[in-house]
């Protein structure tokens, strides 16, 4: 028998959640051998020594990675970053694997999600689903209004599973940003009719 540092999670914030056989787009998949009874999720707060394994998630997802800084000042400012952290037992190491992440700001009425990313073989059991819900129940505790997210037009899942959990899209807004500090690589710039 494989065992479990019981310790460590006792540590953990909130629950020890099981993998779902909820798609995150909404549509059902028949369980795996790596999905049983076995596996463990653990929704917890970002600690420093997480930052290695999100930059290689964030990687993975293909988002552009907050700098340790960048997330000490996020979480400073009333934000919160979540992880989800993978327990395993049928493919159990020393720690956990991070699974996902959600973190999110605020402009003291309503919050905004950012980097929402599930590693790829994580993906379609719940992951996404639990940090959003534990967010919202932060935020929500926080005394915020509501929540905001900004997400692409062609990711469709990610689409599908903000619908799926009662996010209402507004195609009247735009999304305007100005950079105070050069930006990395080649800026990209849309033209207005100003």
């Amino acid at each position: 028998m494989i065992g479990i540092d019981v310790d460590r999670l006792r540590g953990m914030e909130d629950a020890v959640i099981e993998s779902s056989d909820i798609d995150v787009t909404g549509y059902s998949h028949a369980a795996s051998d790596q999905d049983t009874d076995d596996n463990r999720i653990v929704i917890r707060e970002y600690r420093s020594e997480d930052h290695a394994a999100l930059l290689a998630l964030w990687a993975e997802a293909d988002l552009h990675p907050f700098t340790e800084p960048e997330v000490e000042r996020l979480i400073a400012s009333g934000g919160g970053a979540l992880v989800a952290e993978s327990w395993d037992t049928a493919a159990f190491a020393a720690s956990g694997v991070l699974a996902g992440t959600l973190f999110w700001s605020h402009n003291g009425h309503i919050a905004l999600f950012w980097k929402l990313a599930v590693r790829s073989r994580f993906r379609q059991r719940g992951v996404a689903r639990r940090l959003m819900a534990r967010a919202e129940s932060d935020i929500s505790d926080a005394g915020l209004a509501g929540v905001a997210l900004l997400t692409h037009s062609s990711n469709v899942p990610a689409r599908c599973l903000y619908k799926s959990q009662g996010w209402t899209h507004r195609a009247h807004n735009e999304y305007w940003t100005k950079r105070l500090k050069p930006p990395m690589g080649a800026p990209h710039e849309e033209k207005t009719s100003c």
